[in-house]
């Protein structure tokens, strides 16, 4: 009795819910053209009959519906969207009707915690304060401790190669490091801190610490996240209170380390500040010393809140773009000589100055074209907050109607022939030095809510490339054949899942590298 009850129950819920769905897709198909309808939620991974379309098979989908197109919806379990491809209509909705959209920041729950909101999962007023405070920190006078900081974290990466290729003989998969690189980089920017990633010797724990700083930022800002965005919150909460260990409680305990650390971070720049020491013009020093325009300061929950949204969105995009960059210049000798010729022009180490006035344009224009090439975010989502009206390249009107969320797709953008020209698939640098048409090209958004970040990102890599050609050639891992190619892994983000290389020491290093550090052959 009780067995028939349940499933009574059970499907009475699941013909609500069916009924439901398609009492909506009838609405959604007299607006728009659907391409994709599924009653189940789509997943990250195909399952034959439950969900025969995986992440990438969506992007590619998409893809090829740009080629006639200029948005289709996609109706998905509870998850009705419309997909933006084409350019005008994008750039309409990111800048031209931005007031006419906002973000649907319930989309972000994984990065929301305990400490509230920041200035990624945030709208309205509350955004505006969060991003006042965090702005100062980012203009580009204000970034002049980058350069510096990326040139000798990215030495001790290559410190690190030394030893694990045996002296450059093996090959070394820049994909495994590229997150150690670039969290070890933003760690100093944002707190002043050396997290010694590549040290030979892990860190000893302080202050009853059980995970190391560089663990507890690695693991809470990769893997930590991918658990949150994955694992429903009912059945975390369930994990964290069962009496044995699990991955909930160990990802848990991650979270409370890094938060500990931060915690501590901030009560030891805050009391510097108000005893009137010299700090650094790191993000830490600006959200404490920072003001909104009533001039009350950020709580410590906030500057928190802020400090670990950025660890987490400022390290992601540098990091996996690095393994396509490298992969496409390991390709390409002659850009690698090109880019050598650029930095043995120098008689000093690149600095920001260097990268103001244009003399690592190159340099930038590499990262440029990977984040076209290989986007590591491939949708971008709005929510319309009233009907709008757009028009797209052709001349064609379309309405997005109001309270319905439209996804503007990052990688159809990027790879449309119209924008970029019949050598769209093709990695080439030199495209950059052309104005490029609005909307075409939006790796960190655009409009009001681009990312704060982005030319930290840009400096940030710059520096990076600069660091390892003054030395070194790359080249792929012979093994793999000459027409390897990475495979896209999307999580979070769309990274290549390898890309082994060969690190080749010059034998004349660019001319600003001190002789002490040249790489021995």
């Amino acid at each position: 009795m009780i067995i028939e009850a349940i499933f009574i129950v059970l499907f009475t819920v699941f013909l609500i819910k069916y009924l439901n769905y398609y009492k909506k897709l009838s609405k959604w198909k007299k607006y728009y053209t659907v391409t994709r309808e599924q009653f189940l939620n789509q997943l990250p991974i195909k399952i034959p009959l439950i969900n025969p379309y995986g992440i990438e098979d969506g992007i590619q989908e998409e893809l090829r519906l740009s080629k006639k197109h200029a948005m289709v919806a996609k109706c998905t379990g509870n998850l009705f969207r419309l997909v933006i491809l084409d350019r005008k209509i994008a750039h309409e909705c990111f800048v031209v009707k931005k007031n006419n959209f906002t973000k649907p920041i319930e989309l972000y729950k994984v990065l929301q915690h305990e400490y509230g909101s920041n200035i990624v999962i945030s709208n309205g007023d509350d955004w505006k304060n969060h991003r006042r405070f965090a702005e100062p920190a980012f203009t580009k006078d204000k970034l002049s401790y980058l350069a510096e900081v990326t040139h000798k974290t990215t030495n001790e990466m290559l410190d690190f190669v030394k030893r694990e290729t045996d002296n450059y003989k093996k090959p070394f998969d820049i994909c495994e490091h590229s997150a150690r690189l670039t969290i070890s980089i933003i760690a100093t920017a944002a707190w002043g801190r050396n997290l010694d990633m590549f040290a030979e010797k892990p860190p000893t724990l302080e202050n009853g610490h059980q995970f190391s700083l560089y663990e507890a930022a690695h693991i809470d800002s990769t893997t930590g996240v991918f658990y949150q965005y994955l694992v429903p919150d009912i059945v975390d909460t369930i994990l964290k209170k069962l009496p044995f260990k699990n991955i909930g409680q160990h990802f848990q305990r991650v979270h409370d380390e890094m938060f500990g650390y931060l915690t501590e971070f901030w009560k030891e720049r805050k009391e510097d500040i108000e005893q009137g020491k010299d700090v650094p013009d790191d993000l830490m020093s600006f959200f404490i010393k920072g003001r909104s325009a009533d001039g009350k300061p950020l709580t410590k929950n906030q500057i928190i809140s802020n400090e670990h949204i950025l660890l987490i969105a400022g390290h992601e995009t540098s990091s996996t773009a690095m393994g396509f960059i490298l992969y496409e210049l390991a390709r390409k000798p002659e850009l690698q000589e090109a880019i050598f010729k650029t930095l043995d022009q120098f008689d000093h180490e690149p600095n920001l100055e260097d990268y103001i006035q244009g003399r690592l344009t190159l340099l930038k224009n590499c990262m440029k074209e990977g984040l076209r090439l290989y986007p590591p975010v491939v949708h971008i989502p709005k929510r319309a907050t009233k009907t709008v009206k757009v028009t797209d390249v052709n001349g064609k009107e379309h309405k997005i109607h109001k309270g319905h969320m439209a996804n503007v797709n990052v990688h159809a953008l990027h790879h449309d022939e119209r924008s970029w020209g019949p050598d769209v698939e093709e990695y080439n640098p030199y495209r950059f030095e052309k104005p490029i048409p609005q909307g075409a090209y939006m790796p960190f958004s655009s409009g009001p809510r681009k990312c704060i970040g982005f030319e930290f990102s840009y400096i940030e890599v710059t520096m990076i490339l600069a660091t390892i050609f003054s030395k070194f050639t790359l080249s792929l891992d012979p093994a793999l054949g000459k027409d390897y190619a990475p495979k896209p892994k999307t999580g979070l983000t769309r990274a290549a899942d390898r890309v082994p290389l060969i690190f080749h020491p010059r034998a004349s290093p660019a001319k600003w590298v001190k002789k002490t550090n040249e790489p021995k052959i």
